[in-house]
């Protein structure tokens, strides 16, 4: 297997290593510090195995750059989650404020709100129309598709791209004023 980085030797004798990236990249030069090169490959490995690449070493700020994001980041973009990984992940970010709300697409609420509110006021399909009819309760065809008919006027040009769990309170506060 091939190093994950690269050990240069500069004209001051000082060896400076280039490590490879989660992304496929190499960092900029970063000295090493040392003029022997077992030393200097002991010291890069100690930075790949912590994580912690050093922005200078050496330097008065001991600034360091970790690429333990830029691994979180590659891993969510190649990695298989599952649904609970899904949750767990929505609801890590919920809880620190970084997401208002999200909604995966395994859940009730991803459908379009188009595709809802047209099966909603759908006389044969509408799960309420089936609950108020179980009821024994009236409503009428008409009612129905005049409703459906306001839907595609008012209701779906708005609202048009979005999941049901998406709509919130302001959105219909903003239809209404």
């Amino acid at each position: 297997m091939a190093k994950p980085y690269l050990i240069l030797k500069m004209k001051s004798g000082i060896f400076y290593a280039r490590i490879l990236l989660p992304n496929g990249q190499y960092s900029t030069n970063k000295s090493t510090g040392t003029r022997n090169r077992a030393d200097a490959e002991r010291t890069v490995m100690e930075w790949i195995v912590t994580g912690n690449i050093p922005v200078r070493v050496n330097s008065k700020d001991n600034k360091v750059q970790s690429i333990d994001k830029i691994r979180l980041f590659n891993d969510l973009r190649t990695a298989d989650f599952d649904t609970n990984d899904i949750n767990t992940i929505i609801k890590i970010l919920t809880e620190r404020n970084y997401l208002y709300s999200a909604v995966p697409k395994s859940s009730k609420g991803s459908i379009p709100i188009e595709d809802f509110l047209e099966n909603f006021w759908d006389y044969d399909k509408s799960p309420y129309v089936k609950e108020k009819l179980g009821k024994k309760q009236s409503i009428h065809r008409q009612y129905c598709a005049t409703l459906l008919s306001r839907t595609s006027l008012y209701w779906i040009p708005r609202l048009a791209g979005k999941c049901v769990a998406e709509i919130t309170r302001k959105d219909v506060d903003a239809f209404f004023s």
